[in-house]
């Protein structure tokens, strides 16, 4: 299996964890980005797993990537953006075995840990990408080239003055819009209301998206229940699943 995007430690320190160099980098037009780099203390395990285990599944960032190439295969490409420890991507790999899935997060433990299950479980199509979302589908997505998008429990930014810093925005929501083929979908989910509401907003503002459902959709039988959930339905927030479908026509 072939990867092709080693992430070196020079990478790391350069760009704070992202493979984009800082001559590199593409600009998304964004005063801030809706992360925190975050690395912390890892084990061996996760060093080995980062050393040996991940260039292989691995994408380098380049704009307008052949996916098919990538993976070795034409198949419907599936992105799962901010996939923590990869709960998610595994569930995902399993339920779509004739998708091609790109793996999206900046966080490098869980980079280690989503390789090694990959390794573990003979997974091959599974790519990871750790870079920001939002530039990966501007730069490195073609447009009409996804099927589904994926955003399950992105960072809610839950004081209002950081609210500016999610990552679904009415910006981000047309740029997905741009890379759904036709009848494509795009799925997410959140345990913080504001956040579920400015999701629907989002959905509602792009003239492209419908959604099937009066506001909230049924649970994806595919999501996991993950640790960051549980702590959410523990703590008694409600669980909000949105889905939006690009429409086959063009609206104007």
């Amino acid at each position: 299996m072939s990867g092709g995007g080693d992430l070196t430690q020079s990478d790391r320190d350069e760009t704070q964890g992202f493979p984009f160099t800082a001559r590199s980098r593409p600009s998304t037009g964004r005063a801030a980005r809706s992360f925190i780099p975050r690395t912390g203390r890892m084990s061996p395990t996760k060093y080995r797993a980062l050393a040996e285990t991940l260039p292989k599944y691995l994408i380098a960032p380049e704009p307008s990537i052949d996916f098919d190439a990538v993976f070795g295969r034409r198949a419907p490409l599936l992105a799962d953006i901010g996939f923590g420890m990869g709960e998610s991507t595994l569930a995902l790999a399993a339920a779509r075995p004739d998708s091609n899935i790109l793996a999206i997060d900046v966080h490098v433990a869980g980079h280690a840990v989503l390789a090694d299950a990959l390794e573990a479980g003979s997974i091959t199509n599974v790519r990871i990408i750790a870079a920001d979302a939002h530039e990966v589908l501007l730069w490195m997505c073609r447009p009409a080239s996804l099927s589904e998008v994926h955003i399950w429990f992105s960072d809610p930014w839950p004081k209002q003055r950081q609210a500016w810093r999610r990552l679904v925005q009415p910006d981000f929501v047309a740029l997905v819009a741009e890379r759904l083929v036709a009848g494509g979908t795009l799925r997410m989910a959140t345990d913080w209301q504001p956040y579920a509401d400015d999701m629907l907003g989002a959905i509602s503002a792009t003239a492209k998206l419908m959604n099937p459902h009066t506001d909230w959709a049924p649970r994806d039988p595919i999501r996991p229940i993950t640790s960051y959930e549980q702590k959410g339905t523990d703590a008694g927030r409600p669980i909000r699943d949105l889905v939006a479908v690009l429409c086959r026509t063009n609206i104007s």
